[in-house]
Parts: structure tokens; sequence; C-alpha cells
């Protein structure tokens, strides 16, 4: 119901955490091609694990996260009512740090868009239940929203 919605936002979480500002500088050939180098008997030297295969909170996000406003801990609170209400990746695991992480982005953009005024909290509650919340579960994380969430959050800063 919600993991299309969720897995959206970890994704674009990923991304805007991991890919950082655009370089104009033009690419050169060789910075296409990286030379790995293997141990003398041929085995395969594995790479260390990306904080979203670990399911560690990504430092670039907890920081865009805290300058809008939201805290650790507001991200925790969400969490929980975002895992008791099906707003989770998986309904049988809790959610790992990047994962919580991602549900807070989506939620600081909706939270944006309503304190912007170009969204309301009926369209939003409507938009989760045509992809199956039930109205309990959108009352529940949407109440959180307006009550305890989004009004600790202020427009993202210029850049």
């Amino acid at each position: 119901m919600k993991i299309r919605t969720i897995a959206a936002a970890v994704i674009l979480a990923a991304c805007l955490s991991a890919c950082g500002e655009a370089d104009d500088a033009p690419l050169d050939d060789s910075a296409a091609v990286e030379e790995i180098d293997t141990p003398e008997d041929g085995t395969l030297i594995e790479e260390p694990e990306s904080e979203f295969e670990k399911g560690e909170a990504v430092p670039e996000t907890t920081e865009r996260l805290r300058s809008v406003g939201i805290t650790d801990d507001l991200v925790q609170q969400l969490a929980e009512v975002g895992q008791v209400n099906n707003y989770g990746l998986s309904i049988e695991q809790p959610m790992t740090e990047f994962e919580k992480q991602g549900l807070a982005i989506g939620q600081m953009m909706n939270c944006q868009d309503v304190n912007a005024g170009d969204r309301t909290y009926e369209e939003l509650m409507q938009e989760d239940m045509s992809t199956g919340a039930t109205w309990e579960q959108v009352s529940e994380m949407y109440g959180f929203l307006e009550e305890s969430f989004c009004p600790h959050v202020l427009p993202e800063p210029a850049q």
C-alpha cells in the first residue's frame, strides 16, 4: 500500500544525499575507466556497504532534515506512527534508520507543500487512500503530521 510511496522517498533521499551537486566540468575518457586491483590469487575485493545497504542514517540527509527544523526525535516519532499505520517499507520488520529518513524526507516535502498552500492535508490523505491506505491509517498519520510534525517544518534554505 504505502510501500511504493515510501520506497520512492527512500530512493529520493539516497539520491539527494549521495548524488550531490552536478559538476559542470567536462569529463575526459580517463575518468570513465576505473582500474581495480585484485589480489594475486584472483579473489575479488568487496566494496564496503553503503548506508542504504546497512540501513544506517545518511549524515547529509540528517543535516538536511535538521536545516528545516526536523529533529532526530521527530524522525523517530514519525517512524513510530508510520510503522503502526503501514507507512513503512515492510510490515514485518521495523524501519531502518535509512528508511526512517526516507519517510521523513517524503513527509517533509508534503508539509512544505501544505505550509506553502500548494496542497491540503485532505488531498494528501485522498492520495494515500487511493494507494490502499485505510481511513484509520491516514487519519492517524495526518493527525500526527498536522499536530506534531509539520508545524516544525521550515522551507528549505536557498542554495
